[in-house]
Protein backbone atom coordinates (compact mmCIF):
# COMPACT_ATOMS: atom_id res chain seq x y z
CA UNK A 1 0.00 0.00 0.00
CA UNK A 2 1.05 3.58 -0.48
CA UNK A 3 -0.17 6.78 1.13
CA UNK A 4 0.16 9.04 -1.89
CA UNK A 5 -2.84 10.76 -3.43
CA UNK A 6 -3.63 10.64 -7.13
CA UNK A 7 -2.16 13.71 -8.85
CA UNK A 8 -4.25 16.86 -8.35
CA UNK A 9 -6.25 15.56 -5.34
CA UNK A 10 -6.04 17.63 -2.14
CA UNK A 11 -6.94 16.56 1.38
CA UNK A 12 -8.67 16.19 3.84
CA UNK A 13 -11.99 17.41 2.38
CA UNK A 14 -11.57 15.54 -0.92
CA UNK A 15 -12.83 11.95 -0.88
CA UNK A 16 -12.84 9.08 -3.37
CA UNK A 17 -16.32 7.97 -4.38
CA UNK A 18 -17.41 4.95 -6.43
CA UNK A 19 -19.96 5.22 -9.25
CA UNK A 20 -22.68 3.53 -7.20
CA UNK A 21 -22.31 5.96 -4.28
CA UNK A 22 -22.15 8.89 -6.73
CA UNK A 23 -25.39 7.77 -8.40
CA UNK A 24 -27.15 7.36 -5.02
CA UNK A 25 -26.11 10.87 -3.93
CA UNK A 26 -26.59 12.53 -7.34
CA UNK A 27 -29.36 10.77 -9.28
CA UNK A 28 -29.40 11.71 -12.95
CA UNK A 29 -26.09 13.63 -12.80
CA UNK A 30 -22.94 12.58 -14.60
CA UNK A 31 -19.69 12.93 -12.62
CA UNK A 32 -16.50 14.51 -13.87
CA UNK A 33 -13.68 12.14 -13.05
CA UNK A 34 -10.02 11.40 -13.52
CA UNK A 35 -9.30 9.15 -16.52
CA UNK A 36 -7.27 6.00 -15.86
CA UNK A 37 -7.56 6.55 -12.11
CA UNK A 38 -5.73 4.32 -9.70
CA UNK A 39 -7.65 1.85 -7.55
CA UNK A 40 -8.56 3.35 -4.14
CA UNK A 41 -11.18 2.77 -1.43
CA UNK A 42 -14.52 4.54 -1.73
CA UNK A 43 -14.85 6.74 1.37
CA UNK A 44 -18.61 6.19 1.43
CA UNK A 45 -19.02 2.40 1.12
CA UNK A 46 -15.43 1.18 1.73
CA UNK A 47 -15.35 -0.81 -1.54
CA UNK A 48 -12.53 -0.52 -4.08
CA UNK A 49 -13.05 1.90 -6.96
CA UNK A 50 -11.13 3.21 -9.93
CA UNK A 51 -13.96 5.53 -11.03
CA UNK A 52 -11.72 8.59 -10.57
CA UNK A 53 -14.55 10.46 -8.82
CA UNK A 54 -13.47 12.73 -5.97
CA UNK A 55 -15.95 14.82 -4.00
CA UNK A 56 -15.75 17.62 -1.45
CA UNK A 57 -17.20 16.35 1.85
CA UNK A 58 -16.76 16.96 5.59
CA UNK A 59 -14.20 14.34 6.76
CA UNK A 60 -15.81 14.16 10.22
CA UNK A 61 -18.87 12.53 8.62
CA UNK A 62 -16.98 9.73 6.89
CA UNK A 63 -15.02 6.70 8.01
CA UNK A 64 -12.15 6.77 5.56
CA UNK A 65 -8.43 7.24 5.59
CA UNK A 66 -6.49 10.34 4.62
CA UNK A 67 -4.99 10.24 2.18
CA UNK A 68 -7.03 7.51 0.49
CA UNK A 69 -4.95 4.35 0.23
CA UNK A 70 -4.18 3.11 -3.23
CA UNK A 71 -4.84 -0.60 -3.63
CA UNK A 72 -1.68 -2.08 -5.04
CA UNK A 73 -1.01 -5.23 -2.98
CA UNK A 74 -0.97 -7.92 -5.66
CA UNK A 75 -4.36 -6.78 -6.96
CA UNK A 76 -6.21 -7.90 -3.85
CA UNK A 77 -8.57 -5.48 -2.11
CA UNK A 78 -8.19 -5.18 1.65
CA UNK A 79 -11.07 -3.80 3.79
CA UNK A 80 -10.68 -0.82 6.10
CA UNK A 81 -8.92 -1.83 9.29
Amino acid sequence: MTDRLPRGVARPWIHAQCEECWNKANPGRKPAGIKNAELVWCCFCALPTSAGIYVHHDPRRLNCEHPPRLIIDEGEAQPFS
